[in-house]
Order: structure tokens, then sequence, then C-alpha cells
């Protein structure tokens, strides 16, 4: 189906002129730029396109910037943004809770505060044949995580056989206290990469947070073998109020241990969640994640993906150990379908899916009439974390497109 959008121009090769509700955008599709311009501007590009009289020098003066730099064309003629819009089911990643347990009992867990295994968990010959279906769809990469991975028995069977299907990745995320030589020699002989979380920067940090005395001890020790043996590792640091004062500082020693990738996140706020309690006062830091000004970029795949699709959720979903189905392991208040009784290509196939991986920024308060909405990175978790809306703009997004101004992180 061809769908025509009235308040998008092409005014040069992949050169899109897109309209806010203020201001508007130019997304440069060839060298991924996107440039913010105000509505004079934007009136007077329309102006251009609609082939009126623009005398003005100043005027003038602007259409020969955009010219130089190759955003519009005498030799291109504008035209309507118009793009044939297919709503196709890709799965691409899926990640897989093996277990509810954990031997930690971190004080921000997204799982809540129980970690004990379920009397409904999935068994081994369940996760086999979700594995397989997983591959039958084309999923390119997975994840195995929990809970605990490690705490399920079966966990090195399951990866045996995952890594025998021939997915394109398999990651799994531990937080490496219980890993046994056999199992670091098996993602050394399986090339799985993992990705593990780190809090501080020492011991009195670090086992705050994970409520586990001589965690961060054993946690380094099974991270300086598992680069020993030539495993991929990242690491994830997730900020709080609790190791708030020592970024530098965990970073400094991530880096020391040979750690070569890390990201760093604030503590998310989910609905129903007790995340608010740890949420940091510094306001570098708390605001480290949040969107304060137009710092984005493009590309064709990505901005025609944006026209119809979640630009977090779409092409993924999380199996809890149970079977249920989440869009993602932040948001598990919505369930597309359980895998229990249920196989993947139903989940692939159910309404609830679609409505998630297809709720595009044209359905989001805010977001619907903003010039940015095709270059930005959605998140619905964050979105409903404050009135349990899932129609809520992302609150770590700062800007008001109906005044185009960026808000200041203190108001």
């Amino acid at each position: 189906m061809l769908t025509r959008l009235t308040f998008m121009y092409v005014i040069n090769k992949n050169i899109i002129l897109v309209e806010g509700a203020k201001n508007a955008a130019i997304y440069n599709l060839n060298d991924g730029n996107v440039y913010s311009i105000n509505s004079v501007a934007f009136n007077l590009i329309k102006n251009y396109i609609e082939k009126k009289p623009i005398t003005d020098d100043t005027h003038q003066d602007y259409l020969e910037k955009l010219r130089k730099h190759g955003l519009i064309s005498n030799c291109f003629e504008p035209q309507l943004y118009s793009s044939d819009i297919k709503k196709e089911i890709v799965l691409n990643h899926a990640w897989l809770e093996l277990t509810g347990e954990c031997n930690y009992h971190c004080l921000h867990c997204y799982e809540g505060n129980t970690h004990k295994k379920s009397s409904h968990a999935l068994s081994e010959n369940d996760w086999i044949r979700i594995l397989k279906e997983l591959k039958q769809a084309n999923c390119q990469s997975i994840q195995f995580t929990g809970g605990e991975p490690c705490l399920n028995n079966s966990f090195p069977r399951i990866l045996k056989y995952a890594s025998l299907l021939g997915f394109k990745k398999i990651t799994v995320f531990t937080n490496t206290s219980l890993l046994s030589e056999e199992l670091i020699n098996l993602f050394a002989g399986l090339n799985i990469t993992v990705r593990f979380s780190i809090y501080g920067h020492t011991a009195s940090v670090h086992d705050n947070i994970t409520q586990l005395k001589g965690s961060f001890e054993k946690t380094v020790e099974n991270v300086k073998k598992m680069l020993q043996h030539g495993i991929a590792i990242s690491a994830a640091i997730t900020l709080m109020k609790e190791n708030e004062f020592y970024l530098k500082n965990i970073e400094y020693f991530v880096s020391t241990l040979g750690i070569k990738h890390y990201n760093i996140d604030v503590i998310r706020e989910v609905y129903n969640g007790t995340q608010s309690r740890h949420l940091p006062a510094i306001p570098e830091i708390k605001f480290l994640r949040t969107i304060t000004k137009p710092n984005f970029s493009i590309t064709e795949e990505r901005f025609k993906l944006a026209l119809s699709t979640n630009t977090c959720w779409y092409g993924k979903f999380a199996i809890s150990p149970e079977g249920l189905v989440f869009p993602c392991i932040f948001e598990r208040n919505i369930i597309l379908g359980n895998l229990s009784n249920q196989s993947v290509n139903d989940i692939l196939e159910s309404k609830e899916l679609k409505k998630c991986w297809f709720l595009d920024f044209s359905q989001i308060n805010d977001c619907k009439v903003c010039e940015y909405r095709f270059a930005c990175k959605d998140c619905r978790a964050l979105g409903r974390s404050k009135c349990n809306n899932l129609f809520d703009k992302n609150p770590r997004c700062l800007y008001n497109p109906y005044t185009g101004v960026w808000n200041s992180p203190s108001t």
C-alpha cells in the first residue's frame, strides 16, 4: 500500500523535510545528518518548493547555503514524500530468561524482589523446542539471561544446542559469580559473547547494591578468567543513588580489567516498580541519559522503519521462565502470549505482538507532531512508567514540539 505523508517533502535525492508542530527538520539520508530548522526556515523552503517568488537577499543566501550542503538542488524537483510501507514481521532478537532464580538481591531489580524458581517453569525440552522455533523464524540474535542463567541446571545443554542451531549471535548476560571452569571453557569453545553487570569499583559499593557479600570479588575473579580465555566481554554499568558518585572510578576500574566495551545506563523507572527509591540525585547523573538537545543521526533503513514501527520494540521479544512473552525485558505488564502452550509462530502472528511492534510515533502523545520522530529511539516502558499510559512520551526527552524549545533538565 502506498501511503502519502502530506507533511513531508523530498527536497533533494534522499533529503527529507519533516514538519513539526512548531519547527521542522531536514533528514540527510546520504550522510546521516539531521538538521534542525525553525519555522521561518521551514516556510522559506516551503515557498521554494511551491515555486513562490523569493526576492529577499537574506532568504536567497539561506537557500544558497542549502545548495552548498547538497540539501536542495536546481536539478531536483521537490515532491511530497511517499513510501511503500510494508508492515513485515521480522524477528531479529529474543531474550530468554532461563530462570527467575538469582543469588543476588539487587536493590533496583526490574523483575521485583522475589527470585525463586517458578513451579511452572519451562522444561529443558520446552527451551529446546523454543530455540528450534526461533531459528525457524530466522531470529538472528538471542540472549540468555535470568534471574541468573547459571542457576538453571540445564543451561550448559541448552547453550550447546543453541550453538548447534547456528544463531548469528549468542550472548549470555550473567552476574558471573557462579561461573565454573566448565562454563568458562564452554563459552570460549562456542564463541559466546558475555555481558555482565558491575555496580562499583570496590566491594563496598558493588556488594551494597547486589546485597551479597563477596559478589564483587567473585565477579572480578571470573571476568579475569574469561579474558584469559579470549571471551568477548562487555560490561553493563547501571547508575543509581547508591553509586552515583563513583562513575569515573567505575569506568577506570573496568578499563583496568581489560574490558574494552561497556555501556552506562541510569536506573529506569518501570510502572509498579520500586526503582524510584533509588533514583540518582546528582543532576549530571540523573539526566545522563536524558535527551536535552537535537543530537540525532539517521540511516535510510532506520528512517523507513520508523515510519510504521516502534523504534525499540520492533523485531524483539522477551521470554520469561514460565514462557510468558513480553515486548522487552523492561515491559512486563504487557503479555504477548505464552510459549508453554503456543509456538513462536503463534506469537509472531498475534494481534498483541503487532500492536506493540507497530506502535510508531504517530500514536504517541507529543511525539506524533515532533519533527525528530523518525530519528528518535523510543522506550515505551519509560513512557508508561509515570501514569501507566502506554501512549505517553518518554520522560527522558525534554523537547516540546509545540513550542520548539528544549526544556532544562531542572524543570
